[in-house]
């Protein structure tokens, strides 16, 4: 099961427990404090602080530290001078443009009492490079002459790509050998708690240093680094933040925070609590120094949504987080109807990128990562051309009566139109690129079941429009099926011609009680302004089975248009007119009767005449 973050959808909801991480700290150098930095920017190593070692196998051109050793397999180290232990903050940032193994590694002497580096030493070490096939974690080794001891694993997965690898690492050491452990996979600023471990064996350094060790004669060049820092501990005055909130069952939650928490307020069951009839956990136990597991005695069910509210948890320098509320519910499987398709954009303006709005029309939360979206041949609907499968790779909760727009690129729609729920954007990887003319949209489950579909043409669009690029076909009526034309319509220019994330412009339930006929508006003046633009010719029989001829004429007795043509009725519906005539022009101002005439096999006919004034506005 997985839970729903609301908000509008805040994006991120992580399926498995350890690989829930957040922001916890913005970079900084830390030169006010800093016993040494060296970000290479002089393009020299030599001075300012000296580095020394294998100083003929590394370069420092490109305001970057790069090995450049023997090509051949090698180990090749630098170190450079540092005393600093108790209450200091290690920061810099690595680069590998290839895969670590543990015949192809780095290593980080972040303490160490003997300048060569790769002989026998007492220190700590960062090393990526491990053996067999599982991904790459951040480990920290304790070295004692020449024995190794692991002393922490980070998360695994932080380095996978075999052509470029950068991460930005932060580690703190607390005077009493308490490690706290951050890093940065994409190399940026934004930190994420990467653990805690607590070693006091070594309490003096005399050196900091890097080593590449390569097997792979290739590699010689491929180590980079940069932006190193070593100084005092920055006082921490940040409030710890829930970044994350999973269900890993029915009745168990887990609450990530941005940061290591202190364990007397993080375990006390009083500061969690969710409505609905849960009320608090029986137990809360840090499965980590930054996760805490929650169990509850009332299991959580398929309808409801909750709130979990978190107060009172500290972090260990004391600062007292801020009240946070956190909406989830358990998704349901989505069945054929459930979601509409309720907007197109298959036609943007140059430079812009289509997208797609669904509808949840339904009373269920339904989890987007189980839908993906085709584009299907107009001339072979069984042959799919494009397909975004699935439309995200984490959960992603739709609630009822709630909209989401499908896009490749979400600043771009935000851009071009007025968004009025920007959360509600999900931007995905790759989304069909969809013809400008007429094609397929396809929305469907896992299972391969189509929730909704769409063979949309771009003659739907309003016949006047001059320019039909960068103008969205809008859905009328939720209600109504999704192909019959008559239920979309172009969007208006006054919201800009596209209402992504909200309710649209054309949007009508127009209805009948009563009369077996009723138009709806009985004067409507069509310009696209988003108001009054078409009318409707609604109808209401007690029985089904009739067929319909519908004709307008002018108050001369002149035929204008015609509706429809011997079309099977259902016992309820509706026409529009959108005040265009029979040869594509807009018909002018005045008074116009619409005939209708219903008949049915068994030969009964009825027919009506309605009176429907096209008006035109004043500037």
């Amino acid at each position: 099961m997985r839970m729903f973050l609301h908000n509008f959808f805040l994006p991120v909801l992580r399926v498995l427990r350890a690989s829930a991480r957040t922001l916890v700290f913005a970079f900084a150098p830390f030169l006010a404090f800093a016993q040494f930095t060296d970000n290479f920017s002089d393009g020299d190593f030599t001075g300012s602080p000296a580095w020394v070692g294998n100083t003929a196998d590394f370069t420092a051109s490109g305001n970057i530290l790069n090995s450049n050793g023997p090509q051949a397999s090698s180990v090749i180290y630098l170190a450079t001078a540092n005393t600093l232990i108790d209450s200091a903050e290690w920061n810099f940032l690595l680069r590998l443009d290839f895969n670590p193994s543990s015949t192809n590694q780095v290593r980080i002497f972040l303490v160490s009492d003997q300048q060569d580096l790769s002989g026998s030493l007492n220190g700590y070490f960062i090393q990526f490079g491990e053996s067999g096939t599982a991904a790459d974690s951040l480990d920290i080794f304790r070295q004692n002459g020449s024995t190794t001891t692991k002393v922490f694993t980070g998360v695994s997965g932080i380095m996978t790509s075999s052509t470029t690898n950068s991460v930005r690492i932060r580690v703190v050491r607390h005077t009493g050998g308490t490690w706290d452990v951050y890093a940065d996979k994409t190399g940026g600023t934004n930190f994420t708690a990467e653990g805690s471990f607590t070693d006091n064996t070594i309490t003096a350094t005399n050196y900091f240093g890097v080593v590449a060790d390569y097997s792979t004669a290739s590699r010689y060049n491929l180590y980079f680094f940069d932006d190193f820092s070593i100084g005092n501990i920055v006082a921490d005055t940040t409030k710890p933040t829930v970044v994350s909130v999973n269900m890993a069952s029915n009745t168990l939650i887990d609450v990530t925070f941005s940061e290591p928490v202190d364990l007397s307020t993080a375990q006390a069951t009083g500061n969690y609590s969710i409505d609905n009839s849960i009320g608090n956990p029986f137990l809360a136990v840090a499965g980590s120094s930054s996760l805490v597991n929650l169990a509850f005695s009332n299991a959580f069910v398929s309808g409801p949504v909750y709130t979990l509210t978190i107060t009172g948890v500290k972090d260990g320098a004391g600062n007292l987080m801020d009240a946070y509320s956190f909406q989830f519910a358990l998704p349901d499987i989505a069945a054929p109807g459930d979601i509409v398709i309720n907007e197109i954009l298959f036609n943007p303006s140059t430079g812009g990128y289509d997208f797609v709005e669904l509808y949840n029309r339904s009373n269920k939360v339904i989890d987007l990562k189980s839908l993906d979206i085709f584009e299907y041949d107009i001339s072979d609907p069984l042959t799919y051309l494009e397909k975004a499968s699935p439309l995200t790779a984490q959960t992603y909760l739709l609630l009822p009566e709630h909209y989401v727009v499908l896009t490749e690129k979400a600043s771009n729609i935000q851009q071009n139109y007025s968004v009025q729920n920007p959360a509600a954007i999900l931007e995905v990887s790759q989304l069909p690129n969809y013809d400008d003319n007429q094609s397929i949209c396809v929305l469907r489950n896992s299972s391969g079941l189509a929730i909704d579909s769409l063979a949309y043409d771009h003659n739907w669009h309003f016949a006047l429009l001059d320019i039909e690029d960068g103008v969205s076909l809008e859905r009328i009526d939720y209600n109504k099926p999704t192909q019959d034309k008559n239920n979309w319509h172009s969007a208006a220019s006054t919201v800009g011609f596209a209402t992504p994330t909200y309710r649209n412009s054309q949007f009508s339930e127009t209805g009948i009680t009563g009369d077996e006929i009723k138009i709806e508006p009985e004067v409507f003046t069509p310009n696209n302004d988003g108001e009054k633009d078409f009318t409707y010719i609604n109808y209401k029989f007690t029985e089904a089975g009739y067929a319909l001829n519908a004709k307008v004429y002018d108050t001369k007795g002149r035929e204008i248009r015609i509706l429809a043509r011997s079309e099977l009725l259902g016992s309820e519906g509706k026409l529009m007119w959108d005040g265009i005539d029979d040869d594509n022009q807009k018909a002018r101002t005045g008074i116009y009767i619409v005939y209708l005439e219903v008949f049915n096999l068994q030969g009964k006919v009825r027919r009506f005449k309605k009176e429907v004034t096209l008006g035109a506005k004043l500037n």
